[in-house]
């Protein structure tokens, strides 16, 4: 692929992608990908945590263990990307995506999940989410995802 005298290029899926072609990211020093993340469990947190921190062009902006305070944060925050357990206590994970939907359509809702229930999986994705990953994959196909989403692809099924 050619590219662009101050692209930066990356490869997501196996395959090269051309921020300065195809993102709303793409400046001679990208933006960096805003992500905040929601997940009930500590650990699961912890290991998102570092995955992201080491990643050079998504910033981590913000950690919730519920969704009151996951609905609370994008608000705040307004992250590129929110990655949202598929079940967790407080504010239910399709109520904040079809809130961000509505209030904050900037923001692409990614679901991650140890479950599967096609029922509320094809739930989010009615009300706005832009795919979902299930826990068990690899921290690049996350990475991967996040990148897509906030470059404006939806992610249809399982990412």
């Amino acid at each position: 692929m050619s590219l662009g005298k101050n692209s930066q290029a990356h490869s997501f899926g196996g395959q090269m992608f051309d921020r300065a072609n195809n993102c709303r990211f793409a400046t001679p020093y990208y933006t960096p990908i805003t992500v905040i993340i929601a997940d009930d469990h500590e650990v699961t947190r912890l290991g998102l945590r570092t995955l992201l921190q080491a990643a050079p062009d998504i910033e981590l902006v913000g950690e919730a263990a519920d969704g009151d305070e996951a609905q609370q944060l994008s608000a705040q925050l307004q992250p590129h990307v929110a990655v949202l357990d598929l079940v967790m206590p407080g504010v239910s994970p399709a109520d904040i995506t079809l809130w961000a939907a509505q209030t904050h359509p900037e923001t692409a809702v990614l679901v991650l999940t140890a479950h599967d229930r096609d029922d509320y999986l094809s739930q989010m994705l009615e009300v706005g989410a832009v795919g979902y990953l299930d826990k068990n994959e690899r921290g690049e196909a996350l990475l991967d995802a996040i990148r897509r989403a906030a470059c404006g692809q939806i992610l249809s099924r399982q990412c």
